[in-house]
């Protein structure tokens, strides 16, 4: 089952209603490029809690080799009083003596001194703003990257909300993994096309039947979540698995990116007390994949649990999914505002997407303003989940 919904209000239903308002980006004008032999890339940026609260930076080959003479400089500024923080999730430079030679990114507020990473020193963390301005440049060197790629760093706004995962969920030995970072800092609405990897815990999960599927959210490096009705008949035919395509954009092709891969599934586990008629209680489904997935670039991670106790009524919300749009069409492109049963319903809060609900069933397709798509609310499930799971480990925020 496949819906659309509605590109400017979506009105949200679990156990009573939600209004959900979507929202535009705002980026600021990219700095005029140089006519000589430097490369150069950058913008200045306004973070705002309910318009952009997070910008994206890398070089402009990532993630191919960054090329010599290379200078990026990002100026980004926050509309309220949030400080800003910087987080990188990929940071891979040529080595070099205490950052006097080769490549470096430097980050400056302003007021502290200017603080410099370059290869062979660690990622940068959580490097925190003292005031609500942060500057941040890359020098290349004139050698180049070689076989490095460079940086992919996030650049958000810091809040006290949600800074630690919610009671049950542990830390998996590679700590330096986020949950919750999209990875691209577009936003469109209406069924517009997603930016590559912009949600890289969108799964699809294919079904044997006539090429169907539904959609799914990766919430670690072993399990899915989606909805039950797509793991059971006449949906999935008893003793069937599916497949789970991780960092897919595209269903027509192959050959856009190189981290699309397909994962074989170890078992199902629809809720015990699903009620197939009418009500469709309990819509939740988990699915443990045959191996581990490696969270060693941005283009695959998880999406961040819920807190249990947050209503989220009122909440901005995205969508996404490869679902019947207006025409009764299946896109090929991942969309923003379409949704797969079993696809995901995320919200921004802090620093990253908290996974609030799964589609579950409504009108299709979906966008009619008087009848409500109705989601699962995954925070409910907290416990069921833990306790499927048993290690319910995820990356922190």
């Amino acid at each position: 089952m496949t819906k659309r919904l509605g590109p400017l209000l979506l009105t949200l239903s679990f156990q009573i209603s939600t209004a959900i308002v979507w929202n535009s980006n705002y980026n600021g004008p990219p700095i005029q490029q140089p006519g000589n032999r430097f490369t150069n890339c950058g913008s200045s940026v306004l973070l705002n809690p309910l318009l952009q609260s997070a910008v994206f930076l890398a070089p402009p080959t990532y993630p191919n080799p960054y090329e010599a003479f290379t200078f990026c400089s990002w100026m980004i500024y926050s509309t309220t009083a949030n400080s800003l923080t910087l987080s990188c999730q990929v940071f891979d430079l040529p080595a070099s003596e205490q950052c006097s030679t080769g490549a470096y990114l430097s980050v400056d507020d302003g007021l502290q001194n200017t603080r410099r990473y370059c290869g062979g020193s660690a990622a940068p963390q959580q490097v925190t703003s003292s005031t609500s301005f942060l500057s941040v440049f890359f020098w290349s060197g004139p050698g180049g990257g070689g076989t490095s790629t460079g940086f992919y760093c996030t650049v958000s706004l810091l809040s006290s909300s949600f800074t630690t995962l919610p009671p049950g969920f542990t830390t998996p030995p590679n700590t330096s993994c986020r949950c919750g970072r999209r990875g691209s800092g577009a936003r469109v609405v209406g069924g517009e096309d997603a930016s590559l990897h912009e949600f890289p815990w969108q799964a699809l999960v294919l079904l044997p039947n006539d090429s169907s599927f539904c959609g799914g959210t990766l919430i670690n490096e072993r399990f899915v979540l989606t909805a039950a009705h797509c793991l059971l008949p006449p949906e999935l035919p008893t003793g069937s698995l599916p497949e789970v395509v991780l960092g897919e954009h595209d269903r027509s092709t192959s050959a856009e990116t190189t981290v699309t891969r397909t994962v074989k599934v170890r078992r199902l586990w629809p809720h015990e007390n699903y009620d197939e008629g009418k009500s469709r209680d309990n819509d939740i489904a988990l699915i443990e994949l045959a191996e581990d997935v490696d969270f060693d670039r941005v283009e695959i991670a998880p999406a961040c649990p819920p807190d249990a106790g947050n209503s989220y009524e009122n909440a901005d919300a995205v969508v996404t999914g490869w679902g019947l749009d207006e025409n009764g069409q299946l896109p090929n492109i991942l969309q923003k505002a379409d949704s797969d049963s079993g696809g995901p319903l995320v919200t921004y809060i802090g620093t990253s997407w908290q996974l609030i609900g799964l589609s579950s069933f409504g009108p299709v397709p979906c966008g009619d303003p008087d009848r409500f798509g109705v989601y699962t609310r995954v925070g409910n499930y907290i416990p069921w989940i833990i306790n499927k799971i048993g290690n319910a480990r995820t990356c922190l925020p």
